[in-house]
């Protein structure tokens, strides 16, 4: 992913050590931004966003990214989260 000429190229996880260590992260990450009061409006995107980093695949469409956004969006109040662009 990425390309040069934008002076950047990802290459995302590849040992399940380091992945289950940026999971914690994630979730850490998710808790500060709530501890922070963070509105949910801007959490639920920036959590997929961090999940879609941590994945160790090229291609897919990051259907865990999505129900984590989701999840966070509907345990916040939201009644119309959208778990189904996740399926």
């Amino acid at each position: 992913m990425g390309y040069e000429q934008h002076r950047g190229h990802y290459k995302p996880p590849q040992y399940s050590k380091d992945i289950k260590k940026l999971l914690a992260g994630l979730v850490q990450f998710d808790q500060e931004l709530s501890d922070l009061n963070i509105t949910t409006l801007v959490r639920a995107p920036l959590v997929h966003y961090y999940s879609e980093l941590i994945r160790p695949y090229w291609d897919g469409n990051g259907r865990v990214g999505q129900i984590a956004e989701a999840a966070i969006l509907q345990a916040n109040g939201f009644r119309h989260a959208p778990f189904a662009q996740a399926g």
